[in-house]
């Protein structure tokens, strides 16, 4: 009777077990019920090229979308070796109905565009994933090859050759949905890989089918216009009616003019059409302005469906990459913390002011304002004149309350022209009121006059206050590194005084180049 009671018990534990490591599953075919989102294929480098790796997912349901945000995959390559989140969902990832989800290495080129971008090597010999629901409960595992013990379902899934994927069956056209709870039984060793992402047809192929299309460039200059194109192909068999659809834009475009089929709310583009004939072709442009900084946008989860084909027909990513150009100064000095690039004339040449040890600053203005350029680690290697035409990438950072850009690599600052003139712009004339209150004109050269009301030797400048009729003052910081002096400057006396304007600790100040 003890036996019997610890042999139950035994037996309990080992379906407990089972189930926390992902085995234990009935088959399924992805025919009704809950949809499922199963590991579906995955390759681990192909011949000459390690790094060409990819993951895809399977949607189970004909019918219903998928959502994974907030959902996880985990990595272990061995056994006793660190587990690690390879790719955490932090945004909206919708996988169409019958659809897939790619996951490719960051670097490497895929047909069709991946949807997302992983980091983390794989090995063809060993390894396990683990797809996790928001909650932490398992979605799907796989192991393969001699390791690790714990991962996967049942047996191990054979291990994989450079070039040779292991495939969900029944796999390509037919779709990826045998599930039986075994690995071994459930994958295949696929010598030609075919990666299919949300942009791809729904497997099993079926005739009829609603196609759903967006194009746009996939580089462009901050700041410029551009189009995203919407096509909506039917070929269902049938007329369609009432269609609908949804292109969730990025924050940082904005939308310039649309089609009439589209109706834009707060980033979000509706289209929509009464007729979609067999065989006919709709097609629509939304005309969007690129932000002023330098990032990567993707334009997912966009879909259509009809009033008689309700099932949302999900079209591919579509990454544009904002690049090249430069923008107005103006612009650059409101997107302190971004990425921007400025071109213009330089004001301040390297070396005047003091930068900090073996780093070196200097200002360009464009037609629109001024802007201090701060290079750590470029004296000697960074050189600008007063007059030189030059163009510097960086960040946007805040310094003492000066709107400065940073630039880290010295190979992002380039002198398009020489100057020919040591004094080619010439300075704006302002009043020292103005020159005193006025935080707009900070970074831009100006020009001041007024009765010098004192005059100060510190250890690395000068400062020098003038003054006004009206009794308003602006002080002149004098730096030491121009080698400029103040010994004839006579308190009391009127002067005239050219400089870069700038704030420093929430006051403006005037900063001289030349005697």
């Amino acid at each position: 009777m003890r036996l019997r009671r610890w042999t139950i018990l035994f037996v309990l534990f080992s379906v407990l077990v089972a189930s926390c490591i992902g085995g234990g599953k009935a088959p399924t075919q992805g025919e009704g019920g809950e949809p499922q989102m199963l590991i579906s294929e995955v390759l681990a480098g192909a011949e000459g090229n390690n790094n060409h790796e990819f993951i895809e997912l399977y949607n189970t349901s004909p019918t219903t979308p998928v959502d994974i945000e907030g959902w996880t995959l985990w990595y272990q390559l061995e056994e006793g070796k660190d587990q690690r989140i390879l790719y955490r969902w932090r945004e909206k990832a919708v996988i169409p109905p019958h659809g897939h989800y790619l996951l490719g290495r960051t670097g490497e080129d895929f047909d069709p565009e991946v949807d997302a971008y992983f980091d983390t090597p794989l090995a063809t010999s060993r390894g396990g994933l683990l797809l996790r629901k928001p909650d932490d409960a398992l979605g799907d595992s796989l192991s393969w090859g001699a390791e690790p013990q714990r991962y996967g379902e049942g047996d191990r899934a054979p291990a994989m050759d450079r070039g040779v994927s292991l495939e969900r069956k029944p796999g390509g056209e037919e779709g990826n949905a045998v599930d039986t709870g075994d690995n071994r039984e459930d994958f295949t060793l696929n010598a030609q890989p075919r990666p299919q992402g949300t942009g791809s047809r729904a497997t099993p192929l079926v005739e009829e089918y609603l196609e759903v299309v967006l194009s746009g460039p996939r580089e462009v200059e901050p700041g410029a216009e551009f189009q995203f194109v919407l096509e909506v192909t039917n070929y269902t068999g049938q007329e369609l009616h009432d269609l609908r659809g949804e292109v969730p834009l990025p924050e940082e475009m904005e939308v310039i003019s649309a089609s009439d089929s589209f109706t834009v709310e707060d980033k979000h583009a509706i289209w929509e059409a009464a007729i979609l004939e067999e065989g006919q072709t709709l097609s629509s442009q939304l005309t969007v302005q690129a932000p002023w900084t330098y990032i990567s946008t993707k334009v997912a989860n966009y879909f259509v469906k009809a009033e008689d084909w309700d099932i949302p027909s999900f079209g591919g990513p579509v990454r544009t990459t904002i690049a090249g150009g430069s923008i107005p100064v103006e612009t650059a000095r409101t997107l302190v913390g971004k990425e921007v690039a400025v071109e213009g004339i330089a004001t301040m040449y390297t070396g005047g002011y003091y930068a900090g040890s073996g780093n070196t600053k200097f200002y360009l203005e464009d037609e629109t304002g001024g802007i201090q350029v701060w290079v750590p680690g470029g004296e000697n290697k960074v050189e600008v004149q007063l007059g030189d035409r030059v163009r510097a990438q960086g960040q946007l950072q805040l310094y003492r309350g000066a709107v400065e850009l940073v630039v880290n690599d010295v190979e992002k600052v380039d002198v398009l022209q020489e100057s020919a003139s040591e004094l080619p712009l010439e300075p704006e004339r302002v009043s020292i009121e103005r020159a005193a209150k006025d935080e707009s004109l900070a970074g831009e050269l100006i020009q001041v006059e007024g009765e010098v009301v004192r005059s100060e030797e510190f250890s690395y400048s000068y400062e020098l206050d003038l003054m006004d009729e009206e009794a308003c003052v602006l002080t002149l910081y004098v730096d030491k590194n121009t080698t400029m002096t103040v010994e004839a400057v006579e308190v009391g006396e009127r002067y005239q005084a050219t400089g870069i304007l700038e704030v420093r600790d929430s006051r403006l100040q005037l900063y001289p180049r030349i005697q």
